[in-house]
């Protein structure tokens, strides 16, 4: 805990500024890693709940100041914030009894920073070197019902595509989860006290933050209180989540919602949010002897938020940088995929009392870096980390093959065979090969990036990600031959012990420092059911029928629940399939070759894990595209020309998204349009003629 002042500083170095009462700016983010790590309530320790964690690359459970500005890169929108921002991680309990997480909408997920002085006259300050706080309360399950509670407001919910005045608002907002199905999203909102009393932090990591004075209405206006003089600049989070792709989990306004955070809150009323203040210290590079962070508090004052704000100099960093920064897990245990239980001693608490902490008999997870990647060394090849790609210019430029059963040694194996030094595997079922790697693309120590996929031909392995590289290098000899590992505590191992934990307090959670070995295979990409089984914990709550059956993978087939999931989930082998659902005048035109450069249809709509061949049209129609086509499970792709593409067979990949609908397969493509391919006419592109499928 830091507990040094900072009032004299701040108080003798910032003036005050005249500022707008709409004066923000705006970031939007990247994930960085999903895991049960806080540094603010539980140091050093596994934190008692999953925790959803964005920003800087330094992250880790014991971190300082110090440690934000080792961070290599960082998923927030200006490269200055080093910062690092969590809320727990949303769930969905599924109607057989398993959970799995709720995918976050990164494209609607934001961090505001807002100048709201009380008059002209009062002072804003920048959040000091060191400084931390907590916002929400993580055993709350009810709402008082009053305004006048700003710590309770502070916390709410935005429903976007749900009812205006749904039952269960108050005033027109939600403090507790939505009663109604979001069709856009549901938006997590965490709003943090602005008033300081000079402390960098407390022993509750609250106390030395307040909200406004008593009878203030809101938590983003009003006067500091006379305890807490030193008026913050405020900080707002939103994280988006899309609900929708399980409203076949629920009815909503008969059943209660289905969503649950980490910490086993099935209300809403429990979600609270971390802040560890971690922006540049770079007052070098200013010229004015003040931090880019100081800077921006007195002069991004653009009302829109929506501003490249000159204080932060190289502008906003673009959504590949942003989305590529990320770390590998230091908790090893799984957090995704279909689970029996939350992780953890989380067990279902419905208030309205608050939540009363109990032991926690579970053994504690080891703490060691959670390899993503396959070793390789025994055949001459070492892992040398996750590479970025782009289908315009590649990485690997030597060969390439796209192969359905690829693993990470076929890859190893056709790379060799060509006579190539370097191997990459990605997308699943993409092998790409050269000599070199440009540096601009080279893996950065430490960044696990976006490999995080399957391999087609082994589920329990790691062939890269969109836009990603699972790269290995040949070796000079297997005696001199070692990986390149995201975490060097990954090297060593040792033993977990059992402890006593919590629903999320400060008790003493210890547990032993172990990690993997790095000769030890990962298993990330699996989504079969946890083996951890129900908490033990014990805990005041209302009770509530809340079982799992015995084995809730095989007691029931979820249709929208595998949105969620993994691509390797669990999913019918059907090569048929269910039709999807299509708008009026779409229809099916069947199974079309692809090829990386050019696409059959050019415009990427998206990848991933939620995808499904009905998804897939809708948005191309939406966007008034005439062709859309899912290829491999998971990547859907628009247009409006067919190019180089030959009717053929062996589309037979179950979606991610949706076991009983059909996504293509590798370098094949499940076609959809408005009127049938009915011709190819000649087309020349960067001087060589192919054909071009056209509407009739």
């Amino acid at each position: 805990m830091r507990t040094s002042t900072f009032s004299t500083t701040v108080l003798g170095l910032i003036a005050s500024f005249g500022l707008p009462v709409s004066a923000n700016w705006i970031q939007y983010y990247g994930g960085l890693v999903i895991e049960r790590a806080d540094p603010v309530v539980d140091p050093g320790k596994v934190s008692a709940h999953v925790h959803n964690i964005v920003g800087g690359s330094g992250f880790s459970n014991d971190m300082t100041f110090a440690d934000t500005q080792n961070s290599e890169c960082t998923s927030m929108g200006y490269p200055q914030d080093l910062s690092n921002y969590w809320i727990p991680m949303l769930y969905v309990k599924l109607r057989n009894g398993s959970f799995t997480q709720v995918p976050q909408a990164y494209s609607d997920s934001k961090i505001y920073y807002q100048q709201r002085p009380y008059n002209s006259s009062d002072t804003l300050h920048a959040y000091p070197e060191g400084f931390r706080m907590v916002a929400g309360d993580t055993f709350r399950r009810s709402f008082s019902g009053s305004n006048l509670d700003t710590a309770a407001t502070a916390i709410s919910y935005a429903c976007e595509g749900g009812a205006d005045n749904a039952d269960g608002m108050v005033n027109g907002t939600w403090f507790g989860f939505p009663k109604t199905d979001c069709s856009t999203l549901m938006r997590a909102q965490v709003y943090f006290p602005s008033c300081s009393n000079g402390e960098l932090d407390s022993a509750d990591h609250k106390s030395h933050m307040s909200y406004y004075k008593d009878g203030t209405t809101a938590p983003d206006a009003g006067e500091c209180p006379d305890s807490h003089p030193i008026h913050m600049i405020s900080l707002f989070m939103e994280f988006g989540f899309s609900i929708h792709n399980f409203i076949d989990e629920w009815t909503p306004g008969t059943d209660d919602p289905p969503w649950v955070w980490a910490n086993g809150d099935t209300t809403g009323y429990g979600l609270h949010g971390d802040y560890v203040m971690g922006w540049k210290s770079d007052a070098d590079k200013t010229g004015n002897g003040k931090t880019s962070f100081e800077n921006a508090v007195a002069t991004c004052l653009d009302s829109t938020g929506f501003v490249d704000c000159p204080a932060f100099y190289g502008g906003l960093q673009d959504d590949s940088t942003k989305e590529g920064c990320k770390i590998a897990p230091t908790v090893e245990e799984q957090v995704d995929g279909f689970l029996a239980a939350l992780p953890g001693c989380n067990p279902l608490t419905y208030g309205p009392a608050e939540v009363v902490p109990g032991a926690c008999s579970q053994a504690t997870p080891a703490i060691g870096a959670v390899e993503s990647f396959t070793d390789m060394t025994s055949q001459g090849w070492s892992y040398q980390g996750c590479a970025t790609d782009s289908y315009t210019t590649r990485t690997l430029a030597g060969t390439s093959e796209n192969v359905a059963t690829l693993t990470v040694e076929g890859c190893m194996t056709y790379c060799a065979s060509k006579g190539y030094s370097y191997a990459g595997a990605e997308y699943g079922t993409e092998c790409y090969c050269d000599n070199s790697v440009p540096a601009a693309n080279a893996p950065v120590a430490g960044i696990i990036g976006n490999c995080n996929m399957a391999c087609g031909g082994s589920s329990g392995e790691i062939c890269g990600g969109p836009s990603a590289l699972s790269l290995y290098k040949k070796c000079a000899s297997t005696s001199d031959c070692s990986n390149v590992v995201a975490n060097s505590a990954s090297t060593s191992s040792s033993t977990t012990s059992s402890t006593t934990s919590s629903n999320d307090t400060t008790a003493d959670s210890s547990s032993s420092s172990s990690s993997v070995p790095s000769s030890s295979a990962t298993t990330l990409a699996s989504s079969t059911l946890s083996s951890a089984t129900a908490s033990s914990a014990s805990a005041t709550v209302t009770p509530k029928n809340d079982s799992p059956s015995e084995n809730p993978i095989a007691t029931g087939t979820s249709s929208s629940i595998v949105a969620a999931a993994q691509a390797t989930s669990t999913s019918s082998s059907s090569t048929s399939g269910t039709a999807p659902t299509l708008p009026s005048g779409w229809s099916s035109l069947g199974c079309y070759t692809d090829s990386v450069n050019p696409r059959a249809l050019p415009v990427t709509g998206w990848w991933g894990n939620a995808t499904t061949s009905s998804g897939c049209v809708a948005g191309c129609e939406a966007e008034g595209y005439a062709f859309a086509g899912t290829e491999n499970a998971g990547q859907c792709f628009c247009g409006n020309d067919l190019v180089q593409s030959v009717k053929t067979t062996g589309c037979d990949l179950p979606c991610t998204g949706e076991g009983g609908e059909i996504c293509g397969a590798a370098g094949k493509l499940s076609l959809f349009g408005k009127k049938s391919v009915s011709r190819v006419k000649r087309h020349r592109h960067r001087g060589r003629a192919h054909g071009v499928g056209v509407v009739s």
